[in-house]
């Protein structure tokens, strides 16, 4: 509940006060990108609560209309009658209820980006990105990514796809639904504007991949490896510009080209994050910088192995 009014300051530099401590501490609160990337392996929404706090203190600095209304008609009161100005009480209480609406509002706003936050950091995709910062490579070499990793409606999906497509390859334009994931300057901006299709969600998760049959039993299988193969330059613009988002496309390297132009990641690390990348294009080049990568001598990969059972096709 907003506080009661302390009626020894002036109305207009108490709501002011209020609204400008309310953005600031909202501008200033931890974000959910910033932990990504400055925590490559800490929880994707550890700063959610640090915003949240901030808006409630905020709005706690504004008064109720009721308490608007005493305040001001105690004020009256004490003035002598020859020299009562005329206040437009109504006014003076609907002006703070509008603002006690607008940062109402605001703490709504924020409510449903950690609510997205939330959502984005228990997804199979960060749920693996998070484990593939966490894991030292001898780790990883004793683990696999299994059906035992995936939710029930990714699994549907993948067998939808074995239907479909059969044994062999499966690339990006394959997919159906596929909204979110693009690296080349394409995607929304904030990561709190995404709206995750179950294609999307696995997509992100496992990228292209290559089914295979097992003869004996005949059963299929998804036989792959998490790691990531490319790093973009956002700051290069030779290669374009992306004419809907308006964002460089940025220039590609494998990871033997990154490696022999890049030998400190740190500095392509600054280099992506002070960049006018997306946040999701930010947060894959980090992936890539802290996390497995994938190379053309595949005995250098230290990515987990992935090898999901999509049963007998039928």
């Amino acid at each position: 509940m907003p506080s009661s009014w302390n009626t020894g300051t002036l109305l207009e530099t108490a709501v002011d006060a209020a609204v400008e401590s309310g953005t600031k501490a909202v501008q200033e609160g931890s974000s959910f990108f910033d932990t990504v990337i400055n925590n490559a392996s800490q929880a994707m929404v550890s700063g959610a609560e640090v915003v949240a706090d901030a808006a409630e203190s905020a709005y706690e600095l504004i008064p109720e209309s009721d308490t608007v209304k005493e305040s001001v008609s105690s004020m009256v009161s004490r003035i002598p009658e020859p020299s009562i100005p005329t206040f437009n009480i109504g006014a003076i209480s609907e002006t703070a209820s509008n603002i006690n609406q607008q940062v109402t509002e605001t703490r709504n706003a924020q409510k449903r980006k950690i609510d997205k936050y939330a959502e984005l950091s228990t997804t199979t995709a960060a749920k693996l990105l998070l484990q593939d910062f966490r894991l030292f490579d001898f780790q990883k070499k004793n683990y696999t990514i299994t059906e035992k990793d995936f939710k029930e409606d990714e699994i549907q999906f993948l067998k939808a796809m074995l239907k479909q497509y059969g044994a062999g390859a499966v690339t990006k334009d394959m997919y159906k639904g596929i909204t979110f994931g693009d690296v080349r300057g394409g995607n929304v901006e904030k990561l709190s504007d995404v709206e995750l299709s179950i294609a999307d969600r696995v997509y992100n998760s496992l990228g292209n991949f290559t089914i295979s049959k097992d003869e004996k039993t005949g059963e299929y299988f998804i036989d792959d490896v998490y790691d990531w193969n490319i790093y973009t330059d956002y700051t290069d613009e030779s290669a374009g510009i992306d004419s809907d988002t308006g964002r460089p496309k940025g220039k590609v390297y494998t990871t033997e080209q990154f490696e022999a132009k890049f030998p400190n990641k740190m500095e392509a690390l600054l280099a992506t994050w002070n960049s006018d990348a997306s946040q999701f294009e930010k947060i894959h080049n980090t992936a890539f910088l802290f996390g497995s990568r994938d190379y053309k001598d595949s005995s250098k990969d230290t990515g987990v192995k992935i090898k999901i059972n999509l049963g007998e096709l039928g």
